[in-house]
């Protein structure tokens, strides 16, 4: 197992600093670029907004549900053209899933209370 890094790294021969992504040991560990997480930093969240908003591979018309092998491809793609420090991290399908469910769920609680107030 690779040993945690923290801070810059420094190339002995010469001597040039390289900054260490934020959970670049994730990313060695599962053989990534950058690392397979969850939604969860604000840039995620509004990528992911966007993307269910705006991209027809996350809402087709007439599905309740995106296809989410394409959204995943369209998400990743998204991902690597994004630099190191952007908050943009790969996704999987089962993480898609869950981040439309949640989304569906908050959308549902705001209507909600629009309702009841």
């Amino acid at each position: 197992m690779a040993a945690y890094i923290s801070g810059p790294i420094i190339n002995l021969k010469t001597g040039e600093k390289k900054k260490v992504q934020r959970h670049d040991f994730l990313a060695r560990m599962q053989n990534t670029r950058k690392p397979v997480l969850p939604v969860h930093t604000m840039a995620e969240r509004l990528m992911f907004r966007t993307l269910i908003s705006q991209n027809r591979e996350f809402n087709p018309p007439n599905v309740s549900e995106p296809p989410w092998n394409q959204a995943a491809k369209v998400w990743n793609a998204s991902v690597d053209e994004s630099d190191e420090t952007s908050g943009l991290y790969y996704k999987v399908i089962s993480l898609s899933k869950n981040s439309h469910m949640v989304m569906k769920l908050i959308a549902s609680a705001f209507i909600l209370s629009l309702v009841t107030n």
